[in-house]
C-alpha cells in the first residue's frame, strides 16, 4: 500500500545515461558503435519465484517494437506483451483535445447537479474510463520523455521461470532491432512473491506534484491502493516515487523471529545521476497501535538495511520502506524478503585452501547449525557466500576467499607483548575481537627480501577497517611501513576500500613484526580478516567492457579489456574465446606489457547464428616460466554520482545477432506510439 509522505523539494538533475563508447583506434561498424542506444534503466519487479509466471515492466529508451527479453543462466523465458512509447509530437494536439472532452464528460457524469435542469447526466462507460486513463498516460509520457529520456519508454513481458532455475542473480537484457541493451539484475527466489502495481508516468507526475503541467484531468489519475495482508515468508516487490513511503500490512505470530532484508542497492549498484549514487533505503516496523518498534537504514557498512525482530505478541504490523532523503523515481526498485528463514550475518574463517575441505563457523539468525563444512573450496578467487553454501540466505555482501597459500588460524597470545610467530608464505585468519585490540605477528626475514602483507576484510564483507604496520621486532623501533586503505580495482562493488596493503624490501636480516588493528579502534567477534604475508606473487585479473555487443554479420564490435595487475606483474596479456562457438572470433586480442587496458575486436562471421549467444573468455599470460590462465570476466563500466567509475562484474557476456525477417508478416505486439 502506498502512502505519500511530505516530499522534499527535489533538485532536478540531468538524468541522461551516457552510452558506453567503444575504445580503440580501429574502424568498427557504425551499428556496433551505436549498440547502446538501446538502454534499460529498470526492471520491475526485479525478480520472481521459480516455478511461476509473472508480468514484468522494463523501462528505458529506444526500445524496439520487437524487443526480446534475454535472461542469463537458462530456464527463464519471456513473451513480449506491449511496448509503450510517447506519442509523436504531431499527435499531441489531437490527444489533448480528446482528453479535454473526455474529462468534461466524466465530470458531468460524476456531478449531474451541475447539468441544466431537466438534462440527463452524461453517460460514462468502462470503455470511456479505459480511454481516459490511456490518454492521461500518453500525455504524461510525453512530459516524462522531455524531462527524463532514460524513463521515457517501457516494455511489458510475461515471464515464465522454470522449477529448476538456479536461485540468485541473473542478467536481463533487451534486444531487437536496436541491438542489445546493458544488463540489469533479475533475482530468482524460492519464496512467494507479492508485487504492487508499477509506477507509471502519470502516477509519477502525481507524486512529484507536477500534474499542474498537464491540465484539469489530473484529478482523474488512478493511484493503486492495496489493503492486502502479507503472511510471511514472502518477498515484497515495490518502486519508490518521489517523497513516497510504501507501507505493507504483515501478519506476525507471537514468538516469530523475523528477518526483514532489503535488496535495493544490490539491484542497481550505481546511479550516475543521483547522490550518493544508489537508492538508499530505510525500513521501519510499526505495531498495531502505530508505535515504532524497529528501524534500520543500513546493515553495517552496506546501504541495504536488514532487521531482525522477535515478536512478543501476534498482530497485524506495518512495514514501511522509503528513501533516506525521500527521493524516488522509476529505477528506485526494491525487494524485501520477510520471513523466519535462516540468515547468515558472519562466518569464520573468511576463506580457505583451494580444493581442500573447510569447516566454517556460522553466525546469524534462525540458524540450525553453528558450522558448515565445505567439502572442497573452489579454485583461487573470491566468491559469493550464497553460491558456495548452496544458496543459504546470507548478507548479500558476504564473500569467501580461496587461495593456494598455507592456511593458519590466529592464536590469541596476550596481545602485542606476545606476538604469534608465523612462517612465510602464509594466509592467517584472525579476528579483532574487542575494541582497541592489536594482533601482532612475527616472522624472520632476510636483507633485500621483498615482502607483501595484505588484509582481506572489507572486500569479504567484514566490518573491519584495517591498518597494517611493519616494524623491527625491537619494541622501540620506529615503523618501517604503514598503510590504512588500499584501492582494489577488482572489487567493483566496494566504495570504501578499507583493506590495507604493504610492499616493502627488508633492510637487514632479523625478526620483523606486523601489527593489525582497526583504524577506529573498533572490535567484535565479527571483525574477521585474512592476512596474506608472502613474497610478491605477480598475477592479474581481466574485466571485459561492455558485457554485451551486437555486431552485424561480417563486422566487428569493440570491447575494452581492462587488466588489473597484482604484485608487480607487468607482462603482456592475451584474450581468447573459451569453447569458441561457430561464427565468432577475436582480433587484436592482447593488452601490451605495462598497459592497463586495450581495445580488442569481437568479430562476427557472415554465418554467425541469429539471436543470443553466450560467450566465455580466457586471459593468458606468461609469469616467470609458467603460462597462467585466468577467466576474463564480463563487466560494465558504471559511474557513481557524476564522478567515480567502477568495473562491476556481470553474470554473463551476451552477443546478439539480428534475427532474419520472417518469411511473411506475423502478428506482433504493437508499440503504443500511435493512439
Amino acid at each position: 500500500m502506498r502512502s505519500n509522505g511530505q516530499p522534499l523539494r527535489l533538485i532536478r538533475l540531468g538524468a541522461a545515461i551516457a552510452t558506453l563508447g567503444a575504445a580503440g583506434g580501429f574502424p568498427v561498424h557504425a551499428h556496433a558503435q551505436a549498440q547502446r542506444e538501446l538502454n534499460i534503466s529498470y526492471v520491475y519487479p526485479a525478480g520472481g519465484q521459480r516455478g511461476t509466471t509473472l508480468r514484468i515492466t522494463v523501462g528505458g529508451r529506444r526500445i524496439p517494437a520487437n524487443a526480446e527479453a534475454v535472461f542469463s543462466g537458462g530456464g527463464i523465458e519471456a513473451t513480449l506483451l506491449a511496448v509503450h512509447q510517447p506519442p509523436r509530437q504531431d499527435k499531441m494536439e489531437e490527444l489533448v483535445n480528446e482528453l479535454r472532452e473526455l474529462t468534461k464528460r466524466k465530470e458531468h457524469s460524476q456531478f449531474p447537479r451541475r447539468e441544466r435542469e431537466g438534462e440527463a447526466p452524461a453517460p460514462w462507460s468502462p470503455d470511456d474510463e479505459r480511454r481516459l486513463q490511456e490518454l492521461i498516460e500518453w500525455t504524461a509520457m510525453a512530459n516524462r520523455a522531455r524531462d527524463a529520456p532514460p524513463f521515457a519508454e517501457r516494455a511489458e513481458f510475461e515471464v515464465r521461470i522454470a522449477e529448476n532455475v538456479p536461485l540468485g542473480k541473473h542478467d536481463i537484457r533487451l534486444a531487437g532491432a536496436g541491438g542489445v541493451s546493458n544488463p540489469l539484475t533479475f533475482e530468482v527466489s524460492d519464496l512467494p512473491e507479492i508485487t504492487e502495481p508499477p509506477l507509471t508516468a502519470a502516477n509519477y507526475m502525481v507524486r512529484t506534484g507536477e500534474t499542474r503541467r498537464f491540465g484539469p484531468w489530473r484529478r482523474w489519475i488512478e493511484l493503486p491502493v492495496s489493503e492486502h495482508v502479507i503472511k510471511p515468508p514472502a518477498v515484497i516487490n515495490g518502486q519508490i516515487g518521489p517523497g513516497e513511503r510504501d507501507q505493507y500490512r504483515i501478519e506476525i505470530k507471537a514468538g516469530q523471529c523475523l528477518v526483514i532484508a532489503v535488496t535495493a542497492r544490490e539491484l542497481r549498484p550505481y546511479l550516475a545521476d543521483a547522490v550518493p549514487g544508489w537508492f538508499d533505503a530505510v525500513i521501519t516496523l510499526f505495531d498495531e497501535e502505530g508505535r515504532l518498534i524497529a528501524t534500520a537504514d543500513h546493515w553495517r557498512f552496506h546501504p541495504d538495511p536488514v532487521l531482525y525482530y522477535e515478536a512478543a505478541r501476534a498482530g497485524i504490523y506495518t512495514l514501511e520502506i522509503r528513501d533516506c532523503i525521500y527521493r524516488g523515481r522509476e529505477d528506485f526498485v526494491y525487494r524485501v524478503a520477510v520471513g523466519e528463514f535462516p540468515f547468515i550475518t558472519d562466518i569464520f574463517p573468511l576463506g580457505g585452501l583451494a580444493g581442500a575441505a573447510v569447516s566454517v563457523a556460522l553466525r546469524g539468525w534462525n540458524l540450525e547449525q553453528a558450522a558448515r563444512t565445505i567439502s572442497a573450496m573452489p579454485p583461487p578467487g573470491v566468491y559469493s557466500l550464497f553460491d558456495v553454501l548452496n544458496h543459504m540466505h546470507a548478507s548479500p555482501f558476504l564473500r569467501i576467499s580461496a587461495d593456494t597459500l598455507p592456511e593458519l588460524i590466529e592464536q590469541k597470545r596476550g596481545g602485542e607483548n606476545k606476538p604469534q610467530r608465523i612462517n612465510l608464505p602464509v594466509m592467517v585468519n584472525g579476528v579483532i575481537e574487542k575494541p582497541g585490540e592489536r594482533d601482532v605477528y612475527e616472522f624472520e626475514g632476510k636483507a633485500g627480501r621483498r615482502i607483501v602483507a595484505e588484509i582481506y576484510a572489507r572486500r569479504l564483507g567484514s566490518p573491519m577497517d584495517a591498518t597494517l604496520t611493519l616494524r623491527r621486532s625491537n619494541a622501540v623501533s620506529p615503523p618501517l611501513a604503514f598503510n590504512d586503505d588500499h584501492e582494489d580495482r577488482g572489487a567493483g562493488l566496494v566504495t570504501h576500500h578499507a583493506d590495507s596493503r604493504i610492499e616493502f624490501e627488508l633492510p637487514a636480516d632479523g625478526f620483523y613484526r606486523l601489527d593489525v588493528t582497526d583504524v577506529r579502534g573498533h572490535g567484535s567477534p565479527f571483525h574477521a580478516y585474512r592476512l596474506r604475508v608472502s613474497e610478491p606473487r605477480p598475477d592479474f585479473e581481466v574485466r571485459l567492457v561492455p558485457s554485451s555487443v551486437s555486431p552485424r554479420r561480417g563486422t566487428s564490435a569493440a570491447v575494452t579489456a581492462h587488466v588489473i595487475r597484482r604484485d608487480g606483474f607487468d607482462g603482456e596479456v592475451h584474450i581468447r574465446l573459451k569453447n569458441a562457438p561457430r561464427g565468432f572470433s577475436l582480433a587484436d586480442a592482447r593488452v601490451p606489457a605495462d598497459k592497463d587496458r586495450a581495445a580488442i575486436k569481437f568479430q562476427a562471421a557472415r554465418d554467425a547464428p541469429p539471436g543470443p549467444t553466450w560467450i566465455q573468455f580466457e586471459a593468458v599470460a606468461t609469469i616467470g616460466a609458467e603460462q597462467v590462465i585466468r577467466p576474463a570476466i564480463p563487466a560494465e563500466d558504471l559511474q557513481q554520482a557524476f564522478a567515480w567509475q567502477f568495473l562491476v562484474p556481470t553474470e554473463s557476456f551476451l552477443v546478439w545477432m539480428a534475427r532474419p525477417p520472417p518469411a511473411r508478416a506475423a502478428q506482433q505486439p504493437e508499440a503504443s506510439t500511435d493512439p
